[in-house]
C-alpha cells in the first residue's frame, strides 16, 4: 500500500511541477510583449523590478521548491490532498484564464 500512495504523491507532484512550468511559460508570453499584465500584486512588484523573464524564473523554481517540500511528507495521508487542492486551484484558477487570453 506504502508504495502505491508513494507513486500517487510522485505524480501529483510531477503535475505540479509541469503546472507550474506551464504557467511561467504562458506568463513569460503573454506579459513580455505586453499582451496581459500580472494579477499576482506580489509577482507583479517583482516583475517591476527585476523584468518579467528573471522574475518569472525565481517565482516559479520558488514554486517548484516548495511542492518538493511535500516529497519527504509522503507517506502521510495528507500529501496527496495536498497535491490534488494546489494542481486543481492551478488549472482552474491560474490556466484558465490564460488558455482564455490565448484563445482570443
Amino acid at each position: 500500500m506504502r508504495g502505491f500512495r508513494e507513486r500517487v504523491v510522485l505524480a501529483l507532484v510531477l503535475i505540479d511541477i509541469l503546472l507550474q512550468v506551464v504557467d511561467g511559460a504562458m506568463t513569460f508570453v503573454f506579459l513580455r510583449p505586453g499582451w496581459a499584465e500580472e494579477l499576482n500584486p506580489l509577482v507583479r512588484v517583482v516583475i517591476e523590478h527585476y523584468g518579467v523573464g528573471p522574475a518569472v524564473c525565481v517565482v516559479k523554481l520558488f514554486a517548484i521548491g516548495l511542492i518538493g517540500c511535500v516529497w519527504p511528507l509522503r507517506r502521510s495521508s495528507l500529501a496527496a490532498p495536498a497535491l490534488l487542492l494546489i494542481a486543481a486551484f492551478y488549472a482552474v484558477v491560474v490556466l484558465m484564464p490564460w488558455a482564455t487570453a490565448f484563445a482570443n
